[in-house]
């Protein structure tokens, strides 16, 4: 259970950070819209959130526990790469 929750908080943080970089991505034309942003960062986090949760849900039901803390280390490494590079 510990493990489930340290995954799905690792990965609600890992969607944040997906949405940030969706959102500050320019258009490929140079040109900012800000209805196609708003498109852009809603269609991550709703591809985000659904594989937080289905991870979470294989977690809780059918991987063992060692999976559950690789899948953990794996998402807090991603985390903290991504913290110290800036």
């Amino acid at each position: 259970m510990l493990g489930a929750t340290a995954l799905g908080i690792g990965g609600l943080l890992l969607v944040l950070v997906a949405m940030a970089q969706a959102r500050d991505s320019a258009l490929p034309s140079g040109r900012r819209d800000r209805h196609d942003t708003s498109v852009r960062v809603a269609r991550t986090a709703m591809i985000g959130v659904s594989v937080v949760t289905m991870t979470v849900l294989l977690v809780l039901t059918v991987l063992p526990q060692f999976a559950v803390w690789a899948l953990t280390a794996a998402v807090w490494l991603i985390l903290i790469t991504l913290f110290l590079s800036g």
